[in-house]
């Protein structure tokens, strides 16, 4: 998904190494931007501040932003998946298509970085934990969500590389 996302700003013109370093910085004002609206949702305005603060210290966080890592956007992926998933949970009646989008960004950051599909398992097991809205609804559409995106990317890596896990891994 990374290099996909570097040739999109090369269809525009943008220069791939401008790319490269923009991309994680994007992605970190992203992580910032929707950590403070999780926070804020889920604790009070003063800790969503306080995580502004120390976010803006912590130095691997920072390293992360400048570098031309992929593990940026795949993390922005990530929190915009779980700030979906919590959107949906806080709701009394929470609409299927949040999950269905929090499922395609989990499988965008999948896509990105294989260790995340570990977030997969967990976003499910919130899911299930859920008094409010559980059903198998949910569990559908979160998982149909990521399927529309892993499994093309696992299938790919198959056919082109006979592994699941894609060249890197060989």
């Amino acid at each position: 998904v990374y290099p996909i996302t570097l040739s999109l700003f090369g269809f525009f013109g943008v220069p791939i190494v401008f790319a490269a370093r923009f991309v994680p910085f994007l992605s970190m004002l992203g992580i910032v931007i929707l950590m403070y609206y999780l926070i804020h949702l889920l604790y009070d305005e003063m800790a969503a501040i306080l995580f502004l603060y120390l976010s803006l210290l912590f130095d691997p966080f920072y390293k992360l932003g400048i570098n031309a890592w992929s593990e940026g956007l795949s993390l922005f992926l990530m929190i915009l998946s779980f700030f979906l998933i919590v959107k949906f949970v806080r709701k009394q009646n929470g609409k299927l298509s949040l999950l269905l989008l929090a499922g395609i960004f989990s499988g965008l950051s999948f896509g990105t970085r294989y260790i995340l599909g570990l977030w997969f398992i967990i976003a499910l097991v919130m899911l299930i934990s859920n008094k409010k809205n559980r059903s198998i609804m949910s569990f559908v559409f979160f998982s149909f969500g990521f399927s529309i995106i892993s499994l093309p990317i696992l299938a790919r890596n198959f056919l082109i590389n006979g592994s699941l896990s894609g060249s890197g891994f060989q």
